[in-house]
């Protein structure tokens, strides 16, 4: 496993855009690198829709507003800046089928969880920090998969948190677990696949099961327009305009568990 960096360019924060190859795929996963300030912890965030960030020569930086909203963890002026961050970029689409059917469909196939895997042991590596394995709506099941595959395979050491961002109601972890877990949702989102009452009844779930900590975090602000609020960019359910408190309020648990667990070094 390695990696080549192709563009580079600076921000708020040391920016990259670096492809790390797979060993089973001639294919490289391309990833978005953010340096913080000080970083406690790093965090490879999985994106939802269908999985794609769509970076390359001519498109650098997110479009979604979740995506901008996550960045503000890196930048000081805002939050902490305490964190690094990767987002990755799937080569193909990853599209979820559900309802009476659910299937998690391509963000449970092996390639993909490979993905995941090799991403997290290239920054592992190139780091040196903690793991914060985030997913935001369709990304959570992405999230869920890969974390019942390092159950099956005795390798859930790799990370060291788990942050639900509007979860997926599919997305379930229903075996016992030990590992602190965080969830972050919008109190008004209107997709139907991403209900707060579900992201609720999921976190109450883990509270009986999970042996480490768990918290609830609800964001409050912004602005929800009309339109799909599932893939509609100025919705509740991406962030719209509410992006300084999600940010904060994330930053501040982050924080929180990095220090019960004894992973702030």
């Amino acid at each position: 496993l390695f990696a080549f960096v192709f563009i580079v360019y600076s921000v708020s924060a040391r920016a990259e855009l670096i492809a790390v190859d797979m060993v089973d795929s001639n294919t490289p996963t391309i990833t978005k690198y953010y340096a913080g300030k000080k970083s406690k912890a790093l965090i490879v965030f999985l994106p939802g829709g269908l999985g794609q960030f769509n970076f390359g020569l001519e498109k650098t930086d997110t479009t979604f507003h979740y995506g901008q909203t996550i960045k503000k963890l890196t930048d000081s002026n805002i939050t902490s800046g305490q964190f690094d961050l990767v987002f990755l970029d799937s080569p193909y689409s990853l599209p979820v089928k559900c309802c009476q059917w659910y299937t998690p469909g391509v963000r449970g196939s092996d390639d993909h969880i490979k993905r995941i895997e090799g991403v997290i042991n290239f920054y592992k590596k190139k780091t040196g920090l903690p793991i914060i394995l985030m997913g935001h709506s369709n990304g959570t099941i992405s999230q869920t998969e890969f974390y019942k595959y390092l159950q099956k395979n005795k390798k859930t050491d790799l990370i060291n948190v788990l942050v639900f961002s509007g979860q997926r109601i599919e997305s379930r972890i229903d075996e016992p677990i030990n590992l602190p877990i965080i969830f972050i949702h919008h109190s008004k989102d209107q997709c139907n696949h991403t209900p707060y009452d579900g992201a609720k009844r999921h976190y109450n779930d883990l509270l009986k099961i999970n042996k480490s900590h768990t918290f609830f975090i609800s964001v409050d602000g912004g602005k929800g327009e009309e339109g799909d609020q599932c893939m509609g960019h100025n919705t509740y359910h991406m962030i719209f305009e509410s992006g300084d408190e999600y940010a904060k309020k994330l930053d501040k648990e982050l924080i929180i568990s990095l220090k019960i667990n004894k992973f702030d070094r």
